[in-house]
C-alpha cells in the first residue's frame, strides 16, 4: 500500500506539471512591413465610407432620467396634487414635458447628427483582416471659430452598444459587465463581473474584449475620434454608428411675437385692451458669412494584415503577416450641417406684396415675426375679419413707417421669410 501511494503521488506531480501551455503570441513571424498610401491601394483590401443621419426624435423624459433628488422633488410635488396613491403612481409613469411660455429666449445653438463610418472587406482571403483603425473627424480650420463638438454619447456596432446616455452597460446570457468612463468621454472595457458560476470566465473575458475593441473620445473642440479593433476571426465589414451633440459659437437671433386675446372662443375680439403682445429672442446657428454649411474632413489610418503563412488554420498565432499601414484623407467627406437644415428654423411675415406688416408706436417701429404659420394666420384673419389698423396700443404700418388703410387689408398674405 505505501509503493501505491507513493506511484499514486508521482502520478498526480507528473499530470500537474503537463498541463497545456497558454498561447501568448499573436502572430509566429512578421514577414515584413508596407505602406499603402493611396485609397485605389487600399480600395484591393477595404474601403470605407461614410453618411449622416438624422438621429431619431428622442422619447419624452421620465422620472427615471432625472437625478435622486430630482426624482425626490417630483413625487413631493405630484403628492401635493394628486388624492389617492393610484393617482400617484399614474401620474410618476407618465412623461415630463417642458412648459413653455411666452417671452425670453426660444431655440438652441446645439445639434445632434448620427454618423456612420461602414467598413466593407473586399479581401477575399478569409485570413486576411483588418487589425486596427483610427478614424479622425475634423472640423475645416476656416470653421473652427464658427462651430465646436461638444460631445457623443452613443457608439454602436451590430454587436455592441456604448451609451452614456443610459446606465453604460451590456450584458450576455450569463454575465454582466460595465464600461469604465475615462477622460474625455472615453470608454474602456473594465469588467468587475458578475458570473453565474466558473464556465462565463471565458465568455466575460470575450465580452471584455468586444468594449476594448471599440473607442471613442473627442480629441479637441475640433477632432473627434473613433477606434475599431476587430477580433480574431471577426468579419471586417462593419457599421460603425456614433451619435455627436455640436454647438455653434455664433448666433443669429430675432424676435417674435406672440399675440392674445385676438378671440374670444371662435369670435374675433375688438377690444384692444383684451389684446396682448409678447416677443421671444428666437435663437438660431450662425455659421458665419459666405456659407450655412459646415462640412467634416474625415481621415483614418489603419494596420491591415495578411496571413503569408499558416492561414489554413483558424489560430492566428502560427501566422508568418505582412503588415500593411496606412493613412487616408478625404476632405470635406460629408456635412455635419447644410443649407436645407439652416433653413428648417423658420420664421413667416405679413406682407403687403410690397412691404412687411411692421408695429409702430412713439416713434419705434418693429417687424412682425412668427414662429409658426399658425400663428400668423391667426393674426391676419383677425385683421380681415375686424378690419382694424390697430393691433393693442400699437399702429399696424407697411414697412417701418407706411401707413396702411383699409384699402391694403385685403392684398395682406403670409408667407415665409426670405
Amino acid at each position: 500500500m505505501k509503493k501505491l501511494a507513493l506511484l499514486l503521488g508521482a502520478a498526480i506531480v507528473i499530470s500537474a506539471s503537463c498541463t497545456t501551455p497558454k498561447v501568448m503570441r499573436y502572430y509566429r513571424s512578421i514577414a515584413e512591413t508596407k505602406t499603402l498610401s493611396t485609397k485605389t491601394e487600399v480600395s484591393k483590401y477595404f474601403e470605407v465610407n461614410a453618411f449622416i443621419l438624422d438621429p431619431t426624435a428622442g422619447a419624452n423624459k421620465t422620472i427615471t432620467d432625472l437625478s435622486d433628488r430630482g426624482q425626490g422633488s417630483l413625487v413631493e410635488a405630484l403628492n401635493t396634487k394628486t388624492k389617492t396613491p393610484k393617482e400617484l403612481v399614474s401620474a410618476l409613469a407618465g412623461s415630463l414635458k417642458e412648459s413653455q411660455t411666452a417671452g425670453g429666449t426660444k431655440g438652441t445653438l446645439l445639434w445632434k447628427k448620427r454618423i456612420v463610418l461602414n467598413v466593407l472587406k473586399v479581401d477575399k482571403e478569409r485570413a486576411n483582416r483588418l487589425q486596427q483603425i483610427l478614424f479622425t473627424m475634423e472640423i475645416p480650420v476656416a470653421l473652427q471659430n464658427n462651430v465646436e463638438f461638444v460631445s457623443w454619447d452613443k457608439i454602436a456596432t451590430e454587436s455592441q452598444v456604448i451609451d452614456l446616455g443610459k446606465i453604460t452597460s451590456g450584458s450576455t446570457t450569463s454575465t454582466s459587465f460595465s464600461p469604465e468612463i475615462t477622460l474625455a468621454g472615453t470608454v474602456q472595457g473594465k469588467a468587475p463581473g458578475a458570473f453565474s458560476s466558473s464556465k462565463t470566465f471565458t465568455e466575460e473575458k470575450s465580452f471584455a474584449s468586444k468594449f476594448v475593441g471599440l473607442n471613442a473620445a473627442l480629441a479637441s473642440k475640433s477632432k473627434f475620434q473613433v477606434v475599431y479593433q476587430p477580433l480574431p476571426n471577426e468579419s471586417n465589414s462593419v457599421n460603425i454608428v456614433v451619435e455627436v451633440t455640436l454647438r455653434s459659437k455664433l448666433s443669429k437671433e430675432v424676435t417674435v411675437l406672440d399675440f392674445t386675446g385676438l378671440y374670444d372662443g371662435t369670435i374675433a375680439n375688438t377690444d384692444q385692451s383684451k389684446v396682448g403682445i409678447t416677443g421671444t429672442v428666437l435663437i438660431r446657428p450662425d455659421f458665419g458669412a459666405g456659407t450655412p454649411e459646415v462640412p467634416i474632413d474625415l481621415s483614418y489610418d489603419f494596420r491591415y494584415r495578411t496571413a503569408e503563412n499558416g492561414r489554413r488554420t483558424e489560430p492566428e498565432y502560427d501566422d508568418e503577416v505582412t503588415y500593411l499601414d496606412g493613412s487616408i484623407s478625404e476632405p470635406t467627406k460629408f456635412k455635419l450641417f447644410d443649407k436645407e437644415e439652416s433653413e428648417a428654423v423658420k420664421t413667416w411675415e405679413i406682407t403687403d406684396g410690397v412691404n412687411i406688416l411692421h408695429l409702430f408706436k412713439a416713434g419705434s417701429a418693429e417687424q412682425i415675426l412668427f414662429d409658426n404659420s399658425a400663428s400668423a394666420y391667426q393674426l391676419l384673419n383677425w385683421i380681415k375679419q375686424t378690419g382694424s389698423l390697430k393691433v393693442s396700443d400699437y399702429e399696424l404700418r407697411s414697412g417701418p413707417y407706411n401707413v396702411i388703410t383699409t384699402a391694403n387689408i385685403p392684398n395682406l398674405q403670409v408667407r415665409i421669410t426670405p
